[in-house]
């Protein structure tokens, strides 16, 4: 696969080789080669573990995914959502709040993250994307939006994912936003016992659902680590 000879370039010879061998018309589509920028992305940051080398792959990746959408205009939908999957991996691998034990995000790369959500968004509105995909594009750039300090904003997207979420079956999705509308209100007021009190509302809610611990601890994280 081609993808696991990126992936052996990258482990022995390095990035810019890696990179090079990408940059070649070996691949069967314009959007299957803009899909392997995105899985050597991933790689680098769940098994090299190196953010600044994910963040670079990611961004060449989605430069040459615009380039080629130009070039092929017939194949637009295809290029960009696989553009769009990159700017929203970039987003969420730059953001504090997962507080993953193997990274430390710098305040410029927080910057990088929120503009990958805010361009993950505008191509989820504009490729007219499912209503699941959209709120969890509303969702992290909300989230992009705490790390930055940006209560107000924050609470307006949380509440746009939630809305998005209702034409959805996925209530755990729902109560995700919902919560996190709350935690952007208690990071910018924590004394607000009314907004505790309807956290705990929602994160009663969750439990059992799908996923529902794990966005419990989310929320959790997120005001440990942004408070």
């Amino acid at each position: 696969m081609m993808k696991d000879e990126a992936i052996r370039i990258l482990e022995t010879e390095g990035l810019a080789a890696a990179l090079d061998y990408l940059d070649s018309d070996g691949f069967p589509t314009p959007a299957a080669r803009i899909e392997e920028y995105h899985e050597l992305m991933k790689h680098a940051y769940w098994q090299i573990k190196d953010l600044p080398m994910t963040i670079k792959i990611g961004q060449v990746g989605a430069a040459i995914g615009d380039a080629l959408a130009e070039s092929y205009p017939k194949q637009y939908y295809e290029i960009m959502s696989q553009v769009k999957a990159i700017q929203y991996d970039l987003a969420s691998f730059t953001w504090p709040g997962w507080d993953e034990p193997d990274f430390s995000i710098s305040a410029e790369q927080v910057r990088l993250g929120l503009q990958a959500a805010e361009r993950n968004l505008q191509l989820a509105i504009d490729l007219k994307k499912p209503p699941l995909p959209r709120s969890r594009a509303y969702w992290m750039l909300a989230a992009q939006e705490i790390a930055a300090r940006q209560y107000a904003q924050a609470k307006e997207h949380f509440a746009q994912a939630e809305q998005a979420a209702r034409e959805t079956d996925s209530a755990a999705d729902q109560l995700l936003s919902r919560g996190f509308i709350q935690v952007a209100g208690l990071l910018a007021d924590p004394d607000d016992q009314a907004l505790v009190e309807s956290l705990n509302e929602v994160k009663a809610s969750l439990q059992g659902e799908e996923h529902g611990e794990f966005f419990i601890q989310q929320m959790d994280d997120a005001l440990r680590v942004f408070g």
